[in-house]
């Protein structure tokens, strides 16, 4: 059975390290690049107080930054609504 999301795309952010994984704009994000964006989003969001089963809605374009803060809700177990 597969590992079910974030943690196996949180691992194979791990296991990319320098390669890259995201290209938006002409600027390339390697997978340890965007798995530090992850965990800061996490730190941030967890000082909010973010938590299992909590609603987060956001307002995100399509750059890694959106997809951290998307990623990095899922992990603390939160609900994310686009707005």
């Amino acid at each position: 059975m597969a590992e079910q999301f974030p943690g196996a795309v949180l691992d194979l952010l791990d296991a990319a390290g320098d390669r890259t994984v995201f290209e938006h704009a002409g600027r390339e994000v390697s997978g340890a690049r965007l798995l530090g964006m992850v965990r800061r989003a996490v730190n941030g969001m967890r000082q909010y107080g973010v938590g299992p089963g909590d609603g987060v809605a956001m307002l995100l374009g399509v750059g890694p930054g959106a997809l951290a803060a998307i990623i990095a809700a899922h992990v603390l177990g939160a609900r994310v609504v686009g707005v």
